[in-house]
């Protein structure tokens, strides 16, 4: 991708947010934990001392409790690690990776942040794939607009109404730069979200 050529131009900016729907990540990997995306709403101390990020309060008002660092659509929680499938860990790793650190590898715009939404059961299979994206797009919205790229890295055949409306609700509504996989299976079949309008 001639990514050392871009570096020359571009790193990323720390208030780029990259949102992720996929398998989960790893929260402490070493090579993913300084570029995670911490909602300013759910960390500090709130009123009486304790830790906003496990105090079981809605502290930011965005109807999530301690969404501090992402979300899990596929189990309803506010834990985004992995489960059953790391896919997630080389996604998360492949859009934002620290980078000059000795550690695993680079990635293109490692300046930025990176928020993860959970998609899957703790199978590691995605029971709700298109559900996290309004779940990020909402997120972004509720709190200044702050994501501003959605990468989805994953899709399958079949397609409909209900998923180009979350892909328009999402880049018209949220103006978010939406991508999505075009699959490895080597087959020109239309694969989705990839093939709906409005996903690059």
């Amino acid at each position: 991708i001639n990514a050392e050529n871009a570096w020359s131009i571009q790193t990323g900016n720390p208030n780029v947010v990259i949102g992720l729907t996929d398998t989960g990540t790893e929260l402490t990997h070493p090579d993913l934990t300084a570029n995670i995306y911490q909602n300013p709403g759910e960390i500090g101390l709130d009123s009486l001392g304790h830790d906003k990020r496990f105090n079981g309060i809605d502290d930011d008002g965005d109807g999530y409790i301690d969404d501090y660092q992402g979300w899990d659509v596929g189990m309803n929680d506010n834990d985004p690690t992995w489960q059953g499938n790391p896919h997630g860990v080389a996604t998360s790793g492949d859009a934002d990776a620290v980078t000059n650190n000795g550690v695993g590898v680079a990635s293109p715009g490692y300046n930025c942040k990176f928020m993860e939404c959970k998609i899957a059961d703790a199978g590691g299979i995605l029971v709700a794939a298109y559900q996290g994206i309004p779940w990020l797009a909402d997120f972004s919205v509720s709190h200044g607009n702050v994501i501003k790229v959605i990468s989805n890295s994953w899709g399958g055949p079949g397609g409909g109404s209900y998923g180009q409306d979350i892909i328009n609700y999402a880049a018209i509504n949220c103006n978010i730069l939406i991508l999505a996989s075009a699959g490895n299976d080597n087959s020109s079949e239309s694969y989705y979200p990839c093939s709906y309008n409005n996903v690059y």
